[in-house]
């Protein structure tokens, strides 16, 4: 298992994925105390709504949609639960939210936080209004409609959930996951386990129980705020790398022996001015998908522009060297293809120039990115992290000046010799 799937699959089950499995053995084995439904239908409404607020502060329109989802399923088990909830007008509305709620947690793939105004927003609410309106004629007084989902050949699972309400929640769960796996958002990790909560719901409906899985939904829902924010914070946008405020708050625990090396893209002004900038933002993307790979327990860090920081603990220079050499050797190799430039053009015309007109009929275009890097460690005239840094540096500005695309370590000055002077003393 590689380092991608196995970070992949470490951040889809921690700490979500743990907790939701945590949660299901202490409810179904009943080893959570008892707690008053009343109070824990209060903690679930303040949580959704701390939820949704944090949501709308930091534009996370999906997060926000999902807990409005989560509290309607709230309120229409809560019914479904009770002795009232045991009429055919109650049954009817359980029915009909285990098919309105995995197509809900779908559409929400369809939401754009960048983009979602206004009009979105009125859009989707107009939607549920809907959706509520066909329920209401769909559950009204008489033969019910939904009896087709009690019938054997349908209704095999569970005495609340229908065959196809499975089938839905498992193709909804599958779209989540497969967004999830390319983008490793927090916010598609909150909707994937938020919609198996949900489920848990639906199937352990009691007095309690399905409120207590609600709430475990909302706890997911603000973990996703918490880890963007960090995200937002801490990582940088474009690379997905952590960024130099995540490398300045590592700094205090660095100590002992450890390497630093600084890695630059090779002529990258030069490719910005040639390609344009969104294929430069393309260079950057693959530079940085290589150097996650740092090898040796390093780490990459995105340092500002087309600089990057790897940090090698433990390491010593001569180590780093050949994990550098090797991350060079890497990008070097690639055949980086620059696709699609016109589009670039015709997206942001302030941006023209005579270099990009005339890659305007070349739909594909093959050609080398490089970098060079320096490495240094601690010595006796460098102690501190950013004398290491300061050593990196002038290692890495001696391998462009011998030409770019190698590695160079820097080396300590060496101390000059002092030559015995006359103290004036006379020989005969």
């Amino acid at each position: 298992m590689n380092r991608r799937i196995r970070s992949v699959l470490f951040h889809l089950f921690v700490p979500s994925g743990g907790l939701f499995f945590v949660a299901l053995l202490l409810l179904q084995t009943r080893l959570l105390p008892v707690v008053a439904t009343s109070t824990l239908r209060f903690f679930s409404i303040f949580l959704l709504v701390a939820a949704m607020a944090l949501a709308l502060r930091f534009h996370l329109y999906r997060v926000l949609l999902a807990a409005i989802l989560v509290v309607v399923a709230e309120q229409v088990l809560l019914g479904w639960g009770t002795p009232a909830g045991a009429t055919a007008f109650s049954r009817d509305l359980a029915r009909c939210l285990s098919l309105i709620i995995p197509l809900n947690f779908a559409l929400l793939l369809l939401v754009d936080n960048p983009t979602f105004d206004r009009a979105a927003f009125a859009w989707w609410s107009g939607l549920l209004v809907a959706q509520a309106a066909i329920i209401a004629v769909a559950c009204r007084p008489g033969p019910s409609i939904f009896t087709w989902m009690e019938s054997p050949t349908v209704h095999r699972f569970t005495t609340r959930m229908p065959e196809i309400s499975i089938a839905l929640f498992i193709i909804a769960a599958g779209a989540i996951g497969a967004r999830w796996w390319v983008t490793e958002s927090p916010e598609d990790n909150s909707l994937f386990w938020s919609l198996w909560a949900v489920f848990a719901a639906i199937v352990n409906n009691s007095p309690g129980r399905a409120t207590s899985y609600c709430i475990l939904a909302g706890v997911f829902l603000a973990i996703a705020v918490v880890e963007t924010s960090y995200q937002i914070s801490y990582q940088d946008e474009l690379t997905k790398l952590p960024g130099r405020r995540a490398f300045n708050q590592m700094i205090p625990g660095m100590s002992g022996q450890y390497s630093l090396a600084i890695v630059d893209i090779d002529h990258f002004k030069r490719f910005n001015d040639t390609f344009g900038h969104d294929v430069g933002d393309q260079v950057l993307r693959m530079v940085a998908s290589k150097l996650k790979d740092a090898g040796a327990n390093g780490r990459a860090f995105r340092f500002g522009g087309e600089e990057f920081v790897l940090v090698y603990p433990g390491i010593r220079a001569e180590e780093a060297i050949m994990e550098a050499e090797r991350l060079r050797r890497m990008v070097a190799e690639s055949n980086f293809v620059v696709r699609g430039p016109e589009r670039s053009v015709r997206e942001r015309p302030e941006r023209r120039s005579p270099q990009r007109k005339i890659l305007r009929f070349q739909r594909r275009t093959d050609t080398n990115v490089t970098i060079s890097i320096g490495v240094a460690e601690p010595h006796s005239e460098a102690t501190s992290v950013h004398q290491v840094l300061q050593a990196a540096d002038k290692a890495l500005y001696q391998a462009k000046d011998r030409g770019r695309n190698r590695v160079e370590l820097f080396q300590k000055p060496r101390p000059r010799r002092q030559h015995a002077r006359s103290q004036g003393t006379l020989f005969s």
